[in-house]
Order: structure tokens, then sequence, then C-alpha cells
């Protein structure tokens, strides 16, 4: 009888740490794609110069502060100005419970999103950032946005297609 007793709470103990380990997990909360803005068109996008209000927010729903240091977010598109991967920088976490958005310095002036935690253009010419073309924004017809550890194992992963209103 102990011995049965002792294997139901062992394999009890590994089913809650498994459950554990499953919900430690960071997601991509939002998405602004296609950030509205009638004067200028430049908000339509991640990076172009000091501009844009296009912006991803991650949310932490653990009971841990999560440390996300040399983790990826990495989006991809029809075209080389819709790729690019940001390295975030060490020491960079997400409170329990809280949320972390970066993109353009305009993303919090859209209705809903949160200022940027972190704005994309102040890492240009940095080893955390990297893109092609002349600027980074997101397709407004289809393309994803994945989140990866510092390992290279994803996270989440968010995937969209149609047209975007702004």
């Amino acid at each position: 009888m102990i011995n049965l007793a002792r294997k139901w709470f062992v394999a009890s103990a590994l089913f809650l740490s498994l459950i554990s380990e499953l919900s430690a997990q960071t997601y991509i909360n939002e998405v602004i794609v296609k950030a509205p803005n009638p004067t200028d068109a430049n908000w339509n996008s991640l990076i172009f110069g000091t501009q844009g209000a296009e912006g991803v927010e991650l949310y932490n729903p653990t009971c841990n502060s999560l440390d996300i240091s040399h983790w990826f977010l990495v989006s991809h598109g029809s075209s080389s100005d819709l790729r690019g991967t940001f390295r975030f920088p060490a020491g960079t976490t997400i409170p329990v419970g809280g949320k972390l958005t970066l993109g353009g310095p305009n993303t919090g002036s859209i209705a809903g999103a949160l200022p940027p935690n972190i704005v994309l253009y102040t890492y240009v010419g940095t080893p955390n950032l990297g893109w092609s073309g002349s600027r980074w924004y997101l397709d407004n017809s289809r393309g994803y946005v994945a989140l990866y550890d510092a390992n290279g194992v994803p996270k989440d992963l968010v995937y969209w297609f149609g047209t975007a209103t702004g």
C-alpha cells in the first residue's frame, strides 16, 4: 500500500510540475498593425526614423516576475521591409501579471494601447536590432510575430491575414 501511495505521489508531483511549466508562459497579448493616423503615413511602422505607432504587447500571466533577457521577437511579412528581429537586452523583465510593450514611439497614442516600454528606434545600430530595407513595419495584409526564448525555443506566435484598415 505504501509503494502504491508513493507512486501516486510521484506521478502527481510530475503532473503538477508539468502543469506549472505549461502555464509559465509569456504571451503575445496584442499586435498593433497599420496604426491609424490620417496625416502621417510613417506611423504605419515599428521603425521609420523617430516615428512609428505599430507595436507588440507581451503579457506575463504567471505568479513570478519573468526575465526575458536575450529573448527574440521576430516578425515576417511579404517583403524585406516587413522582416525584423529584436533581441531583448539583459535585465529585461515583465512583472507578475504585467505587460511590456515595444514598438514605435507613438504606440501609446493608439486607443487602448500602452505607451512603449521599449522604443525600437533607440536600438538602431546596436546588435539588439536587425531588419532589412528602409524601415521595419508589420504587414497589413498577412504576417506573423513570434516570440522565442534565449535558446531559440518558440514561446508564442500570432499570425494574421486579411486587409487591415486604419
